[in-house]
């Protein structure tokens, strides 16, 4: 994901409720979302796993021997490194 810094003025711009990004002819070309809305929207689509599943995901994982820290934080900076469009 491409990462698009706002001055003052286009935050200003986007306003607290978000905003519709177009081309020069008008023409949709995106959406900006405030980070909370953004995330009520996400926790509506997404919403937290229930305690089952919890239990289930722990249960999985134990079976299969867990995670090492390594492992956690190989994932992390992977994680980092496509956040940051570097991989």
């Amino acid at each position: 994901m491409n990462r698009v810094h706002l001055n003052a003025e286009t935050r200003a711009k986007c306003g607290a409720s978000g905003a519709e990004f177009t081309d020069e002819l008008g023409n949709i070309v995106g959406y900006f979302v405030p980070e909370n809305s953004f995330e009520w929207i996400a926790s509506m689509i997404l919403p937290p796993p229930t305690e089952r599943e919890i239990v289930d995901a722990r249960n999985e994982m134990q079976e299969s021997g867990g995670v090492c820290t390594q492992d956690v934080l190989a994932g992390i900076e992977r994680a980092n490194r496509a956040w940051d469009g570097r991989t």
